[in-house]
């Protein structure tokens, strides 16, 4: 969810109150916050799923792992296994804080803040991982 939406949806309910003083905030939070949480499955699947990918492919050059005959090739596997499980590692974690953000608790601005700084380092990792 991008800041202009969270500043869209925090305008509406802004207008919604002022003219209906018996909206009920409760049920606008939980509809926002699956509404936020659902955004952020969509990026967690395909994550996990290349996450799946790399793991399998460490796991099929361990099994095989004898069939490298040379230094060099043994060298490069052990290389790769370690590349591919630290790459699963980072992408997974690296969703993980966006989905701390949702703190009702907080006020608007520092919950906008927040969710900014996460936004940042989670596309930092993703372009390490790249």
């Amino acid at each position: 969810m991008e800041l202009d939406d969270f500043k869209n949806t925090w305008n509406d309910l802004d207008h919604q109150v002022k003219l209906n003083p018996n909206f009920n905030l409760n049920k606008f939070d939980k509809m926002n916050q699956s509404n936020f949480q659902s955004r952020l499955k969509k990026i967690l699947l395909p994550e996990i799923l290349g996450s799946l990918v790399c793991i399998g492919s460490a796991v099929y050059i361990g099994i095989n792992f004898s069939r490298l005959d040379s230094f060099t090739f043994q060298f490069i596997g052990v290389f790769t296994i370690l590349l591919l499980v630290v790459l699963s590692v980072i992408s997974v974690m690296s969703i993980l804080p966006l989905y701390k953000i949702a703190d009702l608790n907080k006020t608007y601005s520092e919950t906008l803040q927040k969710f900014a700084e996460e936004k940042k380092n989670f596309f930092k990792l993703q372009k390490i991982n790249l």
